[in-house]
């Protein structure tokens, strides 16, 4: 239906919210890119939960964020996405967050693309967090 809304990207976006973190988030970048690389950090990423399923494809900084951008072979019942996406360790009030853009599967939407979007999506976290939206 041609008068149905549509996103303006196709894609899933995803927030997880941990613990507060030990120290300032940028400072653990090193040991955060350590985690992930091993076995257990994939299996962690992986939504199979085994860490074979997963590869780290690339990271970097963006801002206070790092991004990992991610290969998930996992067979999943679950959204129909695509196996590689990107997805962003952030610090929020001191807790730890991942932000992930999980493109549809098939659809077309560039590295560049999906971190902006990350940088959108925690833009927009932040400013609900700083009018209190999210302590109530």
């Amino acid at each position: 239906d041609a008068s149905s809304p549509r996103a303006p990207y196709p894609a899933m976006l995803s927030a997880t919210v941990g613990p507060k973190a030990a120290a300032p988030l940028v400072r653990s970048f090193p040991a955060f890119e350590a985690f992930f690389h091993s076995a257990a950090g994939r299996a962690a990423i992986a939504r199979s939960g085994l860490a074979k399923d997963v590869d780290i494809l690339a990271v970097r900084q963006a801002g206070d964020m790092m991004v990992l951008k991610i290969r998930d072979r996992s067979v999943s019942g679950g959204a129909p996405v695509s196996p590689v996406y990107w997805r962003a360790i952030a610090d929020f009030d001191g807790h730890i967050a991942a932000l992930s853009v999980l493109p549809q599967r098939g659809a077309a939407m560039s590295d560049a693309a999906q971190i902006a979007l990350l940088g959108r999506f925690e833009d927009t976290i932040r400013a609900a967090d700083a009018a209190g939206g999210l302590h109530n």
